[in-house]
């Protein structure tokens, strides 16, 4: 069968089909069963903080929380995510 003569959305089918990776999906991580020292990206650091990835973000590019952004991802360590959340000191509702 050529390209032109299956319809659209049996085409995109293929996409929808495939199995789900194996690998953890970051986006569920139990962010307190980390270590310490484990990376976390802003997603993780939005969720964990309750605000916004946007404000995650900035906070982590103004140095509130100390980050760094080696391949495009801006992450940072899980202790220093702690440590601004004591610094500002707004409890976690559990």
């Amino acid at each position: 069968m050529s390209q032109q003569e299956i319809p659209g959305n049996q085409r995109n089918q293929t996409w929808i089909n495939k199995q789900p990776s194996t690998e953890k999906s970051t986006d569920k991580m139990d962010f307190q069963a980390l270590e310490d020292s484990a990376w976390v990206y802003v997603k993780n650091v939005a969720n964990y903080l309750e605000i916004s990835t946007h404000q995650a973000r900035r906070l982590m590019k103004k140095g509130a929380i100390i980050s760094e952004k080696p391949a495009g991802a801006w992450r940072a360590r899980k202790k220093d995510v702690l440590a601004y959340q004591q610094s500002v000191r707004r409890p976690r509702p559990d």
